[in-house]
């Protein structure tokens, strides 16, 4: 009888350490949010963090924005530290594809927020530089068990 063997996929997670980490652009969402004063168009940005240690797990980490790129906005402001002022230069009074942001990677900066309400503690985004621009998180060198000797 043969043998059936299947890899079992990776698991996406997004309970992770706080840090600066490696990380691309991997999903782009809308999403429409209902407000007082009628619905808003939001994005959510969705990055895979390369965390050592967690090699067997797909760490994600999202945020989410009002789609506005105007001047001083959230969004706008996010990117510019990631992108570079002189990206929006170069693209004013353009349509941004988000998808040509995709698999661009970056420094990303994680932090936590602990609210009685949960469990776990939350996962902030709080910012995504360009990739080289941050000391990263290293992985903790494993601890070596001591050797046994017998003596006979």
């Amino acid at each position: 009888m043969a043998k059936i063997i299947k890899k079992i996929p990776a698991c996406k997670v997004f309970d992770l350490p706080v840090g600066n980490y490696k990380a691309a652009l991997t999903q782009t969402k809308p999403m429409t949010k209902q407000t007082r004063r009628g619905p808003q168009d939001w994005v959510r940005l969705v990055f895979e963090v390369e965390i050592p240690g967690m090699e067997d797990q797909i760490p994600c980490a999202g945020r989410n924005f009002l789609l506005d790129l105007s001047p001083g906005a959230d969004l706008r402001n996010f990117l510019e530290v990631w992108l570079g002022s002189d990206f929006f230069k170069a693209n004013s009074n353009r349509d941004l594809d988000f998808d040509t942001l995709l698999n661009k990677d970056g420094d990303i900066v994680l932090s936590h927020y602990q609210g009685d309400e949960y469990d776990k503690p939350l996962v902030i985004v709080d910012n995504m530089f360009p990739a080289g621009s941050l000391k990263l998180k290293e992985q903790k060198p494993k601890s070596v068990a001591p050797s046994v000797i017998l003596f006979a």
